[in-house]
């Protein structure tokens, strides 16, 4: 795993081609890493695990598409630092050796740290990375009105898939997620407000360890294995969310023996999952429905229930469409393809402590806790870059499952991406 810090306050420019590990030695890192993990342990022995302050994370598919890469990851990292609160955790799909380049130090100039999955920087396609806000100074942390949160970088790592031919995998990272909030601010606020807390009572540290992870299952791909037929990806996509979903509840579990509680694992990125038409039931099975196969599937110690994992835009805004692929909607595209291919699931552990607590009625551990779930859903990237425009040519059936050039051209405003962002902010209700 390569890991990318964010450059020194005393460094005015950046220079540095992220991605290919030769900006900063092995050595560097380490130790990096060992005064990380250090700060973590010390932080975890003296504070509580009560309810944590609001915060937010996204996803976003950042397109390894041509037309203007260089405005449109301007604008990408524009988006995320005008969030209020900025995510603490992003996901990143079809980033390229070429967009990490651009990408990158403009997420470090705000205070992240970038985890890319190893090995693919040198070959010709495009793959996953994930940005943590760990960088201290203006920027940094999350403020809302119950306090400010901060992220550390525990640990992190890719899981390649057992059942892909696109070489996809699960890149992941375990991060503590460190609140200061007062001890008598509440953490029932609304979810839209962000206003700073104006108590004057000693500050309590809350801490919450989370399992963020960010993927890209496989994709539907015409033409193959052979001319007229088609790879829809359908088997592989549903193996590829349950080793997903196992590895999440495996990790829990393995920390749990360690000592180490994680509050919350999420799933994140462009899964390209088919379950939602208007006039049919999709190419895919319902996702809720195979991450609960995969939760009751070996029926170990430790594994999630059905009900411990949660779509986050299920959660906020059932019945709108947030298509966060949208032919419609968004002005670079054309066509009549509208599917929700990016979400984020949720899983928590103090859910599931609540559902199995609860079938005792004596136990009393029940009805006073608080649990860390989706408070707040939105799109992102959904305006085109005001100016900037490209030339497409238009494609023509060909039959046989292909399309050629026509030989004509439109010019078409440039997005953010082909797909539109996801953000998600979490807060601890009763």
């Amino acid at each position: 795993i390569e890991i990318v810090s964010p450059p020194r306050k005393k460094t005015k420019k950046n220079n540095r081609q992220q991605g290919d590990g030769s900006s900063e030695s092995i050595s560097q890192q380490q130790q990096q890493r060992q005064r990380v993990q250090q700060h973590a342990a010390s932080s975890s022995s003296s504070s509580t695990s009560g309810p944590i302050a609001d915060f937010t994370v996204a996803t976003y598919n950042v397109w390894f598409g041509q037309p203007h890469p260089h405005r449109r990851m301007e604008a990408i990292s524009s988006i995320l630092s005008e969030l209020q609160p900025r995510p603490l955790l992003v996901g990143l799909q079809e980033v390229t050796a070429q967009l990490s380049s651009m990408l990158y130090p403009l997420l470090q100039s705000m205070g992240y740290e970038i985890v890319t999955q190893p090995g693919q920087q040198q070959q010709q396609q495009y793959y996953v990375a994930v940005a943590v806000l760990t960088g201290a100074g203006a920027g940094a942390g999350t403020c809302t009105s119950s306090g400010a949160v901060s992220a550390q970088l525990v640990s992190s790592g890719f899981e390649p898939y057992s059942d892909t031919i696109m070489g996809r995998g699960l890149l992941w990272v375990h991060a503590r997620l460190t609140s200061t909030a007062s001890a008598s601010s509440s953490t029932t606020a609304s979810s839209a407000s962000f206003s700073s807390s104006s108590s004057s009572a000693s500050p309590a540290v809350r801490v919450k360890d989370v399992i963020f992870t960010t993927t890209h299952l496989e994709s539907f791909m015409r033409n193959y294995p052979s001319p007229g037929s088609t790879y829809d990806g359908v088997a592989e996509r549903s193996n590829q969310l349950r080793q997903a979903v196992r590895f999440c509840t495996d990790y829990a579990t393995e920390r749990a023996r360690h000592g180490t509680r994680i509050d919350a694992a999420f799933i994140t990125g462009d899964l390209n999952w088919d379950d939602e038409r208007k006039r049919s039931s999709g190419n895919d099975r319902r996702m809720l429905d195979v991450v609960a196969s995969a939760s009751s599937g070996s029926g170990g110690a430790g594994r999630s229930s059905t009900s411990d994992w949660t779509d986050a835009w299920l959660e906020c805004r059932r019945g709108e469409e947030g298509y966060t692929y949208d032919a419609k909607l968004n002005g670079m595209l054309r066509g009549n393809l509208r599917r929700r291919f990016d979400r984020c699931l949720v899983w928590n552990n103090d859910r599931a402590n609540s559902s199995s607590s609860s079938s005792s009625s004596n136990s009393g551990n029940g009805g006073g806790s608080s649990i860390l779930s989706p408070v707040r859903c939105d799109l992102i990237g959904t305006e085109v870059i005001p100016g900037v425009t490209y030339r497409k040519e238009k494609q023509r059936w060909a039959g046989g499952g292909t399309f050629v050039a026509s030989g004509e051209c439109t010019e078409l405003p440039v997005s953010p991406s082909d797909h539109f962002g996801l953000c998600v902010r979490l807060g601890c209700r009763p």
